[in-house]
């Protein structure tokens, strides 16, 4: 009984949505709250249906080849399902079935996650390394020993090495010898969170001419704040 209190309370509580179904007919014998707030359908409408009769599921397998993908495999994955609710909203889910022993008999357990706000952050990832890829302006990721871990069209255009050549070796290679103690400086400023805005200086390319650049260098942070590394832009 403890068990099973237990059990329920982590099924009610969950963040993912969850689908209990019986292994030999794929029909629904539970489903978490979770589920029905997301697609909007109530808990009696669910149960007793396979995944496939309900409308949010038509774009996944018929229930039969589920079933016998389970069968053979003990697992099946969709890691992009879009789903479309009652109100008509779409729901991007990754989909994992489980084939599990409950006593006597076999169930299969469907986790159901929404990567709606994943999946937008993805865009907005791939915008961001689009804008930097195509800059004029050599845009440089660094450590904060810096070691140089990315490197932009435009810092091959300004300095002539490629993203091959630099992404792993020191920063310093582009920085005259009387002119080393800058970057010492420069990462003093960025440990302590701050950024150094329009520095005038010169930098060496490949071919070993001296350029004039400007240069602006700020902080990359983790999500609670830490300094992790630096962004350059010259």
């Amino acid at each position: 009984r403890a068990s099973e209190i237990s059990y329920r309370r982590l099924f009610e509580a969950a963040k993912d949505g969850i689908l209990i179904l019986d292994a030999d007919t794929g029909r629904i014998n539970d489903v978490n709250p979770f589920l029905t707030k997301l697609l909007g359908f109530s808990h009696g409408e669910m149960v007793g249906k396979t995944v496939g009769e309900l409308s949010p599921f038509k774009d996944i397998e018929s229930n039969q080849a589920m079933l016998e993908r389970l069968q053979k495999d003990g697992y099946v994955r969709y890691e992009d399902l879009p789903l479309e609710t009652r109100d008509g909203r779409r729901v991007a889910v990754e989909f994992v079935s489980n084939v599990y022993q409950a006593g006597d008999k076999k169930v299969i357990q469907c986790n159901i996650r929404d990567i709606t706000e994943r999946k937008k952050a993805e865009v907005v990832a791939n915008r961001l390394a689009a804008i930097v890829e195509s800059s004029d302006d050599a845009i440089i990721g660094k450590d904060l020993h810096s070691i140089i871990t990315s490197w932009n069209r435009g810092a091959e255009k300004v300095f002539g090495y490629t993203a091959s050549e630099m992404v792993g070796t020191s920063i310093m290679r582009l920085i005259p010898a009387d002119r080393q103690h800058e970057e010492e400086r420069i990462l003093g400023k960025i440990r302590g969170g701050e950024s150094v805005e329009h520095f005038e200086t010169l930098r060496q390319t490949k071919d070993g001419r001296l350029v004039h650049i400007s240069v602006t260098v700020s902080p990359i942070k983790d999500a609670t704040g830490k300094v992790i590394g630096v962004s350059k832009v010259a």
